[in-house]
Formats: structure tokens, C-alpha cells, sequence
């Protein structure tokens, strides 16, 4: 990997363990993952197939977004419609909400697509 896809995997990481108040080490825990593992992707050596699906799961999301910020998957480009999301990853969110909040997010979609654009 480039140095860019490092920094890009750090930066994304550091991102994600500062908005759960975690530590490396909490997450190496949390995913059931050597330490090791996320200090040599510190270090340069980015995570591969199986480190990324436990990360997935420790931090809540679809694989393949863990797979991209690692380098492991091409970027996909912004989409202005779906924010570089796939269906794949809509549909595992939207099947971790409660059923009220499914619902509400029906809803508040439902209501937005009748919204004057600005």
C-alpha cells in the first residue's frame, strides 16, 4: 500500500476509536484481535481480510467499509444520492435499528423525497 492508503487507514481509525471514547488496545479486545495487529497498521502494515471483518464487527459496520479504508477494496466516489454508500451497507445499518427506528427513518425518508431542493 502507498503511504497515502496508510495515512488514509489511520486517519479513519483514529477517527472511529476517538468517537467511542477507545483505545488500540480496547479494540484489539473488542475484536478478539492481537494488538499487534493494529500497531503494525500504525505502523504501516495494513490490516488484512480477517482483522478487517473482526474491526467491522467490533466498531458496528459492513465489512467492506473497513475493507476500503484498508486499501483491501477499491474507493468507491462519492455519490451525491447515497454518500459513497452501497445497498449492502444501507441494509446492514438500517437491520441494526430497533423496529421504531426503522420506522422513523421510513419515515423522515419518506418525507424528504417530497422536500423542495435547494
Amino acid at each position: 500500500m502507498t503511504l497515502n492508503a496508510q495515512e488514509t487507514f489511520i486517519a479513519w481509525l483514529d477517527e472511529e476509536l476517538s468517537s467511542r471514547n477507545w483505545s488500540d488496545y480496547h479494540l484489539s479486545k473488542k475484536a478478539g484481535i492481537s494488538h499487534s495487529v493494529i500497531s503494525k497498521a500504525r505502523a504501516g502494515t495494513l490490516p488484512k481480510w480477517d482483522a478487517c471483518v473482526a474491526v467491522s464487527e467490533a466498531f458496528g459496520v459492513y465489512p467492506t467499509v473497513v475493507f476500503r479504508e484498508a486499501g483491501l477494496l477499491p474507493s468507491i466516489l462519492d455519490d451525491e444520492m447515497f454518500a459513497g454508500w452501497t445497498c449492502p451497507e444501507w441494509k446492514f445499518v438500517f437491520g441494526k435499528l430497533s423496529k421504531r427506528d426503522r420506522n422513523l427513518l421510513y419515515r423522515f425518508a419518506q418525507s424528504m423525497k417530497d422536500a423542495p431542493n435547494e
